[in-house]
C-alpha cells in the first residue's frame, strides 16, 4: 500500500494524538496546520472527550512569531494510562493480591466492580467503594475500554 493511502486512512484525531504522544511536550497548534489538520482543535476536544488529559495554553514558543493568539498542547502521560484515575485504578489491580485474584477471575471490567461490590472477602473490604488514593471505581473518567484490556491481559 503507498504512503499516500496510508495517510488517507489514518483519521485527523489519530494524527493529532500521535503528534502530541511522540512530541512528549507542547505542541503548538500552528505545527496541526501544517500537517493539513484545520481542525485540529475540535480534535483535541473529540480526544478529551474519549478520555485523554491534554492541557492547553497560549503558544508561547520563543521561536514563534504568531499574530493573534494560537494555542499549545500537551498531553500529560500517566504511564501510558489516558488519565490519572485509569492509571490509578490499574494500579491498584495490578499490585494489589486481592484486587489481582478478583480481576483475573472478572469477565471485564464492569464485572471486577460488581464483584468488588458483593465480595464478602475481609481484604477486599477496604475496596468496596475505591482505591485508597480516593479514585471511585465507577468515576467518570475511568476509561473503562482501557480497564477491559487489562482484565483480559490478566486473564490470558
Amino acid at each position: 500500500m503507498s504512503n499516500k493511502m496510508e495517510e488517507k486512512e489514518i483519521s485527523q484525531v489519530d494524527k493529532v494524538l500521535s503528534t502530541l504522544i511522540n512530541t512528549g511536550g507542547w505542541v503548538c497548534g500552528v505545527s496541526f496546520q501544517q500537517k493539513f489538520i484545520p481542525t485540529y482543535s475540535q480534535r483535541i476536544r473529540d480526544l478529551r472527550k474519549k478520555g485523554w488529559d491534554i492541557e492547553s495554553d497560549r503558544c508561547s514558543l520563543s521561536h514563534h512569531s504568531h499574530k493573534g493568539q494560537v494555542a499549545m498542547y500537551r498531553i500529560h502521560d500517566h504511564n501510558g494510562w489516558k488519565n490519572y484515575e485509569t492509571w490509578n485504578v490499574a494500579l491498584w489491580i495490578n499490585n494489589e493480591e486481592s484486587l489481582y485474584k478478583l480481576a483475573k477471575r472478572s469477565l471485564n471490567y464492569n464485572n471486577f466492580i460488581f464483584r468488588l461490590a458483593n465480595a464478602s472477602h475481609s481484604e477486599l473490604q477496604k475496596f468496596k467503594t475505591g482505591t485508597p488514593d480516593g479514585v471511585k471505581w465507577n468515576d467518570e473518567k475511568v476509561n473503562i475500554e482501557d480497564l477491559d484490556e487489562l482484565i483480559k491481559e490478566l486473564n490470558q
